[in-house]
């Protein structure tokens, strides 16, 4: 998969602009400030309907205008084209897929699969458990049919639970709804537990590239092994209506990540802890592809800031032997070591506009 022709208009800086990105390397070099990161954005959007650094509608659009557009033509992994386009403004998005109005944004991750590196992305080690469940259900979402209905459901039972309990509801009414989250959350756990040992595969060949560590990873799925959710939904129901929501279940799953036992953060040095949370991205795009997934665009933003010299060369590497189309931003295309890479496209943007390098 690969995405062909890019069209934005009215996003940030960017007023119009129109590119044909190579198929593999695609680096986007330009001064701070001239839209490179909003180049990348208007990909992530196409990919997801949202931007990855701001939830604000009047932050995306350019000044002046009503709405932003971007479309793309996606090129998959069987030599079909698709057309996908998305539309956001004040009055809220649209959405299109091969000329048919899409009802969910859903439908654009399967049709532009993304995988996301930014500065922001030490999050990941950072941040609760939520950060690190995106992990496991952005991948389950791509290599297993059905994936997002289930959480979708889930996610339905959870709520109307959490308001039975809040609202006083009689034990044989709360008993009923813990039956159903319980049926539902175990399929959700099961499907995570088997998707995690792909997983940690994929991650253990990216952190053995990059870092020369042996990286396991620990999950933890959200209520006791030894105990069914069922169970363990009756014998917290006391403590459930006490605190108004359902303390256990697949929604407080986490990972952890371990090298020789010690958790990630505690066990590498800062600048190692940057090349780590960026390689777990290449692990879940790898991850995808070995489950018999398209390759993944990886979006990476800012790369020479984020790490020394010799750590670029290995991250750029290990991207390289994905196989699939990158973008990468950076003030001065000089610091990227793109050895190795078959096809290379260098686009300069100025001011929004976007100039290809022959």
């Amino acid at each position: 998969m690969y995405l062909a022709r890019l069209e934005v208009e009215n996003l940030r800086v960017i007023e119009i602009t129109c590119f044909a990105p190579g198929s593999r390397l695609n680096v986007i070099a330009g001064r701070n400030g001239a839209g490179k990161t909003s180049l990348l954005e208007s990909i992530h959007i196409l990919g997801t309907g949202r931007s990855f650094r701001s939830r604000r509608v009047d932050a995306l659009v350019r000044r002046g205008a009503k709405e932003l557009s971007v479309f793309g033509e996606v090129v998959k992994q069987g030599g079909g084209r698709v057309g996908i386009g998305v539309a956001r403004g004040r009055d809220g998005m649209r959405v299109r897929v091969g000329g048919q109005t899409a009802e969910s944004s859903s439908t654009l991750a399967q049709e532009l699969s993304l995988a996301l590196v930014t500065p922001d992305s030490h999050r990941l080690l950072t941040g609760g458990p939520k950060e690190r469940r995106r992990v496991l259900d952005w991948g389950l979402f791509h290599v297993e049919q059905g994936y997002l209905q289930l959480l979708q459901r889930y996610g339905r039972t959870l709520r109307q639970r959490n308001a039975e309990l809040r609202n006083g509801a009689i034990q044989a009414a709360i008993s009923a709804w813990d039956r159903e989250l319980a049926a539902v959350g175990e399929e959700v756990n099961a499907l995570r537990e088997s998707y995690v040992h792909g997983f940690e595969r994929a991650l253990q060949v990216v952190m053995g590239e990059l870092l020369e560590l042996s990286v396991t990873v620990s999950f933890r799925r959200g209520w006791p092994r030894e105990e069914s959710l069922e169970e363990v939904l009756g014998r917290m129901r006391m403590r459930d209506r006490a605190e108004g929501l359902t303390t256990v279940g697949p929604h407080r799953a986490d990972l952890k990540f371990l090298v020789e036992g010690v958790p990630v953060a505690e066990a590498l040095s800062r600048g190692q802890a940057k090349l780590f949370v960026s390689g777990v991205e290449l692990a879940r795009a790898k991850g995808v592809a070995d489950a018999g997934g398209e390759v993944p665009v990886v979006l990476v933003d800012d790369l020479p800031s984020e790490l020394d010299t010799p750590n670029r060369h290995r991250f750029m590497e290990v991207l390289a032997g994905l196989g699939g189309q990158v973008f990468v931003t950076a003030v001065d295309e000089k610091l990227l070591a793109t050895d190795g890479w078959a096809s290379i496209a260098v686009f300069h943007v100025e001011q929004g506009r976007v100039l290809e390098v022959v």
